[in-house]
């Protein structure tokens, strides 16, 4: 007996026709991931709570069996990329800062919403990004290679989780950080915190569906696809 068989069930075959998606668990991508999913399957897609702790679920559809899969932002890429996900809904973002441009395919953008990254630095002190010694940003990678572009490859970039607007009003240790590099579509936030929206965006990220390559040459799978 293999592991493609168990007691008279067709284990990889099983595995091969449930269609499984990936989708941010809460952030900016949420509602309408859950809404383009009950719009392409039309199918209601319960929303992932705290208090229940739903993290993933089934349902039935003409095509056969599709799940679903609430996860980090961070994980959606790397979860497609390394087939424990046909597909996902998430933004360009993650998919620059992981390095996965040539480990998934990118299907179709979602939305006509863009995420530009900006920087920002202090308007009593601004520090142009050329002349940057410190930045911070939730994108440690993206950062490097922005920093490269502009010619200024000995800043140092301090990787944060939130709240980047904050740095360059504080002081740790005595250092200061110049500026941040951090996605801003209205610059209201960045000028409450007294910031400068220097310059025009460094990149322009969106939300797109993105899927494993492999699966979609599995022809058990391609209905799903035309259906997202």
């Amino acid at each position: 007996m293999t592991i493609e068989h168990y007691n008279g069930f067709d284990v990889e075959g099983l595995r091969k026709s449930i269609f499984r998606i990936g989708i941010q668990k809460d952030g900016v991508l949420t509602n309408m991931s859950v809404s383009h999913i009950e719009w392409a399957f039309e199918q209601n897609c319960p929303k992932y709570r705290k208090e229940n702790k739903t993290l993933s679920f089934c349902f039935s559809t003409s095509e056969g069996v599709a799940s679903i899969h609430y996860l980090r932002n961070t994980d959606l890429g790397p979860m497609v990329a390394n087939g424990l996900l046909d597909a996902a809904i998430m933004g360009t973002d993650m998919i620059e800062e992981n390095d996965l441009d040539d480990r998934i395919t990118k299907m179709r953008v979602l939305s006509d919403g863009t995420w530009p990254l900006r920087y920002m630095t202090l308007q009593d002190r601004p520090v142009e990004i050329g002349r940057a010694r410190i930045i911070g940003s939730s994108y440690l990678r993206v950062s490097v290679h922005v920093l490269g572009e502009v010619g200024n490859s000995l800043a140092q970039v301090w990787k944060v989780a939130g709240s980047t607007e904050l740095l360059p009003l504080l002081s740790f240790g005595g250092i200061q950080i110049d500026g941040v590099l951090d996605i801003n579509v209205t610059g209201k936030t960045a000028c409450a915190n007294g910031l400068l929206c220097f310059g025009e965006p460094y990149r322009v990220f969106r939300p797109v569906l993105v899927a494993n390559s492999l699966a979609l040459t599995e022809e058990r799978k391609t209905s799903f696809y035309r259906k997202l």
